[in-house]
């Protein structure tokens, strides 16, 4: 009976340190590959013509705007040529890269008490998934990437002591993201909620929890109603395309969006996705990308994260209702599974161990290790999927489904081939 308790040891460390390495063939494949698309896309000019360009010229000179911060802070820094945006478009991009580099390391620091193999296993499950860095450098320059910014913001606001600036610094860093993006307000209110508990003494009642949450929040809810008010004047509009070389006719990019009413947008959203159909199935796909991904990093931490599947459910709510009034599902889920990363780094843990990991205890499944491996199948799969590419740069995205492809199954082609 020793020995055969010895063996099942012996086997169950040989697997772990088999799952361990190709956890870390996947993060070195999928960064090599981001390298890759990287040193092709920078000094693209090509981005101003896009989507994205025209909303470097959104500013201030004309009264509010919303989505106007990035632009105006670009105006006072620059002359606002073709190269001063590219670049800010490129900063903004690697500024939301080093955010995910921020909540990933404040999340593996709690597992310096845990398994070895579960820092390899969970950096693959961040950097693997399409809901991660691919769709920051497939997609750059984006808006959307300021709540990556602002969670990783959070993070490091979380982990100061002095309880005045925690929430002075927690209510600049929600008005800074608003006033990049109004929608953004959705995924920065729970982190909001986690700074005041933390900086609470003691346990203090609900209602005064959401009175102070309310008054850290305030200078992000009047930006978020100025931005649902006022819209941009049809000359403003017209010298932001201008300004981005886009021919005035041009019905729809990030510049005449700026005027939409709410059933425009979610008319707009429908017609891009061509149909009810193929909107719900975008849905049930990157729920499933989502939910796996969650699930992982849930059974790798060393114990259960206070609120974590609360916190899982609500941005799962806010990822799908944003789908229906903005284009690119993937956006919104990319923000949705970072922000709850920002949620885990930032939540107090719990005492009780996860209970994805107690109930397949329960089934004698080892689910710190199915779980992620299901999380990363699911992720690769996806990646293949039609899906995956609407609203996305089609060539770089091809390229890098290309690469990711020839590279993770490189090593099976040359069994294959040897057989």
């Amino acid at each position: 009976m020793a020995e055969s308790a010895e063996t099942r040891r012996r086997w169950s460390g040989g697997a772990d340190v088999v799952v361990a390495v190709v956890a870390t063939y996947f993060v070195v494949c999928v960064a090599w590959l981001v390298v890759s698309v990287l040193k092709r896309s920078v000094g693209d000019y090509g981005l101003l013509e896009g989507w994205i360009g025209p909303q470097y010229f959104a500013d201030y000179s004309h009264g509010f705007v919303r989505r106007g911060l990035p632009g105006a802070v670009l105006g006072l820094l620059s002359d606002r040529s073709p190269r001063a945006v590219l670049v800010a478009m490129w900063v903004l991009t690697f500024a939301a890269l080093a955010g995910v580099v921020v909540v990933a390391g404040r999340l593996l620091a709690r597992l310096r008490n845990g398994a070895r193999t579960h820092i390899p296993l969970l950096l693959a499950v961040i950097v693997v998934s399409p809901i991660s860095v691919s769709e920051i450098v497939l997609d750059p320059g984006r808006y959307d990437f300021i709540g990556i910014i602002a969670a990783a913001g959070f993070v490091g606001v979380g982990l100061l002591r002095q309880k005045w600036l925690v929430l002075v610094l927690a209510a600049l860093v929600a008005a800074v993201a608003v006033a990049g993006e109004e929608l953004l307000l959705v995924f920065v209110v729970p982190l909001v909620l986690l700074c005041v508990r933390r900086v609470s003494v003691q346990p203090i009642p609900r209602a005064r929890v959401l009175r102070i949450v309310g008054v850290v929040l305030a200078p992000a809810l009047v930006l978020a109603a100025l931005s649902a008010l006022m819209r941009p004047s049809a000359s403003f509009v017209a010298s932001m395309l201008a300004g981005a070389g886009h021919p005035p006719t041009e019905v729809y990019n990030s510049a005449t969006v700026l005027r939409l009413s709410l059933s425009d947008e979610i008319r707009l959203a429908y017609d891009w996705s061509r149909g009810l159909p193929n909107m719900v199935l975008s849905a049930v796909v990157w729920l499933a990308v989502y939910s796996t991904a969650v699930g992982a990093v849930a059974v790798l931490l060393p114990r259960a994260v206070q609120g974590y599947w609360r916190a899982a459910g609500y941005f799962a709510l806010v990822a799908l209702g944003l789908g229906l009034v903005g284009v690119d599902n993937r956006r919104w889920w990319t923000l949705a599974f970072l922000v709850q990363l920002a949620y885990a780094a930032m939540a107090p843990p719990g005492d009780q161990p996860e209970q994805l990991s107690t109930w397949c205890a329960r089934r004698r499944i080892r689910a710190e290790v199915v779980v992620p491996a299901l999380a990363l199948v699911v992720a690769l799969v996806t990646y293949d999927l039609p899906l995956t590419t609407i609203f996305v740069s089609d060539v770089a995205n091809h390229d890098y489904l290309v690469g990711l492809d020839r590279v993770w199954r490189a090593p099976l082609h040359w069994l294959v081939g040897r057989v």
